[in-house]
């Protein structure tokens, strides 16, 4: 059975790799990205079932499909990250119903250790953004300009990149935005400074956090334990 693992890993690590580079190129993915992970898991896991003969593949496998389109459809609904990362997750969660490894997790289910994972990787770029802004510090008058120190980052507005997208411009802060709706880039040509956030490719933390998943599982409750002894 562990051949079947080892094949469901190398085909995802494929796939995700493949929508990594989209959605670095073009901050987003296509629909064969997920698509090929759904249709692989089903057809993986319908196959380990008829030899091996375990309802308990069929079971979750049902179990953990619904609720990676009940996440996805969450983070879309929300505007919390994008469609395709969505997607993405849901993938995840046909192709590996089970834990293909013993590693410790508080989840249930394999995708929410990946999505746990992915999500506390992505949690050192509001660090990096407030380093990065620490001269900026003096000119904080509220708490909505606090929180651009996390955020976002200041630029002339002429010089604005296709990937980011304005958060605050004369005053006027708009700091939450939706994933699927931010307007991305800028016309504006004058040298006054806005704040901007980038669009993150998100399928790369996505894709660290798999590969962290299968070596230590949850990485928060792994340091944790490492750090108690």
């Amino acid at each position: 059975m562990h051949e079947i693992e080892y094949m469901k890993i190398f085909a995802t690590l494929l796939v995700l790799l493949y929508a990594s580079i989209l959605d670095y190129k073009y901050r987003e993915i296509d629909n064969k990205s997920w698509l090929s992970l759904v249709v692989m898991g089903f057809i993986f896991n319908i196959y380990e079932f008829f030899i091996s003969g375990s309802y308990e593949i069929l079971k979750f496998l049902i179990i953990s499909s619904a609720s990676g389109f009940l996440v996805a459809y969450i983070l879309y609904y929300t505007g919390t990250m994008g469609g395709g990362d969505g997607k993405i997750f849901m993938g995840i969660a046909a192709m590996f119903p089970l834990f293909p490894f013993t590693t410790f997790s508080l989840f249930p289910l394999f995708f929410l250790s990946v999505f746990a994972n992915s999500v506390f990787l992505s949690a050192f770029l509001p660090l990096i953004f407030f380093i990065k802004n620490i001269p900026n510090i003096k000119e904080i008058r509220s708490l909505k300009e606090v929180v651009l120190l996390f955020i976002g980052y200041k630029r002339e507005e002429k010089d604005v990149k296709e990937f980011e997208a304005v958060i605050a411009r004369d005053g006027e802060i708009n700091i939450f935005q939706n994933a699927n709706l931010m307007e991305l880039g800028t016309t504006g040509k004058s040298s006054k400074e806005v704040w901007v956030t980038p669009a993150l490719p998100f399928v790369i933390p996505i894709t660290l956090g798999f590969i962290l998943s299968l070596v230590y599982g949850d990485i928060v409750t792994w340091i944790v334990l490492r750090v108690m002894g």
